[in-house]
């Protein structure tokens, strides 16, 4: 029987199939998963801090945080604490009672499920126990029932198994860092609570969330409930304190949790099942993070063995188009909570930067530091709030300072980046011609209807001059095959194939060809106001050349196409198929 490594020995790779009837063995064959890191020296029992960098580290973080951009993020952090200067303990809470509940209390420095980490990051930074003093203060209030800034969030009382992970994520980073201020009754105090969590509702607690018996990994409620639990076993691996026993069990159900996350929710190339705004949900609020600790703490590293864990992060390069000007790039959105996408105000849709960075290899780093200085540098700087520390959450600017690669230049994503990708399990073919300015164009085709709690459906999406467009045409059925060309490529699917060509010598700056897509037709729901599309209606071309129909759609430019025996010609360019994939020959 095939078998991985685990972070307590060997578990079967039938174990882990076995997980939960959505499962894609065949993307759990291969190399093992998660790859051991060679080298790697675990930390001692009691050893604080280690989740997202040991002892040895704080020389260079003290080094970093006097640079003048870490005083910045530093400055940050003390205002989101207190307001003020992050020298005294929070006086703003929240009054909201339950999920949903508005407080009436508001200002800077509102308490957070991340305030007792941001307090502990002073005090690792300082050596000043007042501040692992106030984290302790921080986590009695949320044990009073005292609830975030966002009362979605909390430690008592809640809902929901969404939002009762990434909380005790959070908080589980506030013990990682507080540890070594506090007593041993204190520290025992705060391991009862959060190992043997219980939320106050069937499905929080520690051991529901740790095994994502709410959902599936394709909905967006799924990554951020198993993230809670392995961040809680991470920080508690080995302290003398903690029942190590529940440690490891917690650590066996998170990696089965992880993998599934991985290999059921999330795509060869980062698309979420449930789309762009649910994907955001799943990964941002703690999974993205998690993925780091268990390289950090364990030794674990689920990132570099199969692309799908970094292109949580380099999706988002790829699928980018910047504006000149700077602010929210163009991307191709799909599914509900279209709102979510890089919004930077909440927990989900924000940090992609200061948590990404922790996630991807370091020959991506320039590419995605290219992609942050293009759109967020500027506007970040004018609010004070500096390397994507403008998220109101305490531990973003730590992974800011932790995370941010001081000692690289930016570079051109088109250096490490693919120009064409196929994401084999949710179907997505994505197409770009360059990274350079607003004017980059982006081809991105959904064969088949993604699964999830929320549904995306097939379609075909072209930026062009800055702008979204959706054709009328589609290709559909499961993909098959990829070829990569020189300027462009084409895909395979069950049902047909899919061109796209940037050569220009079409006449048009983007070529598409479809044989065997499908005509859309975009549906109003019921009841619904007709809206007039601001988007001007693009032209399809149907041309039959031999026994082939073409349809062929350009942008930037108006084309002629002409049957020429069994290939159509466009231009310059010479359009065919051989009965898998068209073909482009310029002349």
């Amino acid at each position: 029987m095939k078998t991985m490594l685990t972070a307590l020995g060997i578990v079967s790779m039938a174990m882990v199939a076995n997980a939960g009837s959505f499962v894609a063995k065949d993307r759990l064959e291969g190399s093992p998963w998660p790859a051991e890191i060679k080298g790697f020296v675990p930390p001692k029992p009691g050893e604080h801090p280690r989740l997202f960098f040991r002892k040895k580290d704080l020389p260079e973080l003290k080094r970093r945080a006097a640079t003048p951009e870490g005083k910045m993020i530093m400055k940050r952090l003390r205002y989101l604490l207190d307001g003020k200067d992050g020298e005294t303990m929070t006086t703003v809470f929240s009054d909201a009672k339950g999920e949903g509940g508005k407080s009436r209390v508001k200002g800077p420095g509102m308490f957070s499920h991340s305030h007792a980490a941001g307090y502990g990051f002073l005090y690792q930074m300082t050596g000043d126990k007042k501040y692992a003093e106030f984290g302790r203060q921080c986590f009695e209030k949320a044990f009073e029932g005292i609830r975030d800034k966002d009362s979605r969030y909390g430690f008592r009382d809640m809902p929901g198994a969404l939002r009762a992970g990434p909380s005790i994520a959070w908080f589980a980073l506030g013990y990682d860092l507080c540890y070594e201020g506090w007593t041993p009754d204190v520290r025992k105090r705060i391991i009862k609570e959060l190992l043997f969590y219980d939320g106050g509702h069937g499905n929080t607690t520690i051991e529901r969330l740790a095994q994502g018996m709410r959902h599936h990994p394709a909905c967006n409620h799924w990554g951020g409930q198993i993230s809670g639990p392995p961040m809680i076993a991470l920080a508690m691996l080995g302290d003398p304190e903690a029942d190590q026993k529940q440690v490891k069990q917690l650590l066996e159900w998170g990696q089965k949790s992880t993998l599934r996350q991985l290999t059921e929710g999330i795509g060869d190339y980062g698309f979420f099942g449930g789309g762009t705004g649910p994907g955001v949900i799943t990964t941002d609020t703690a999974f993205i993070p998690l993925l780091q600790a268990w390289k950090n703490v364990a030794g674990k590293d689920f990132l570099t063995p199969r692309p799908v864990g970094e292109w949580l992060t380099l999706h988002w390069i790829m699928g980018c188009v910047t504006k000149d000007a700077g602010g929210k790039p163009v991307y191709p959105v799909r599914g509900t909570y279209s709102h979510n996408y890089f919004s930077r105000t909440g927990m989900s849709g924000s940090g992609a930067f200061c948590q990404g960075f922790g996630a991807i290899s370091d020959k991506y780093k320039p590419a995605l530091l290219w992609l942050y200085n293009r759109s967020f540098l500027k506007p970040d700087m004018a609010e004070n709030a500096p390397y994507d520390s403008i998220n109101t959450y305490a531990h973003r600017c730590i992974l800011a300072l932790v995370n941010w690669p001081w000692d690289m230049e930016e570079g051109n994503p088109g250096k490490v980046m693919p120009k064409a990708c196929l994401d084999k399990y949710w179907h997505l073919a994505q197409f770009r011609n360059r990274w350079k300015d607003q004017n980059d164009i982006l081809v991105s085709a959904l064969l088949e209807q993604a699964g999830g709690h929320y549904k995306s459906a097939p379609d075909t999406q072209v930026i062009h001059g800055g702008r979204i467009y959706k054709t009328s045409i589609v290709l559909r059925g499961k993909s098959q095959d990829i070829k990569v060309l020189p300027n462009g490529g084409v895909i395979q699917s069950e049902k047909g194939s899919f061109g796209v060509d940037f050569s220009g010598a079409s006449g048009a700056d983007v070529l598409l060809v479809w044989v065997g897509g499908e005509s859309v037709v975009a549906q109003r729901k019921k009841g619904a106001k007709r809206r007039k599309s601001r988007k001007p209606t693009a032209i399809v071309s149907r041309v039959t050349a031999g026994k082939t129909e073409f349809a062929l759609l350009a942008y930037g430019g108006d084309i002629a196409p002409e049957a020429m025996g069994d290939d159509v010609m466009v231009g310059d360019q010479t359009v065919g198929y051989d009965g898998k994939f068209i073909t482009f020959a310029e002349k």
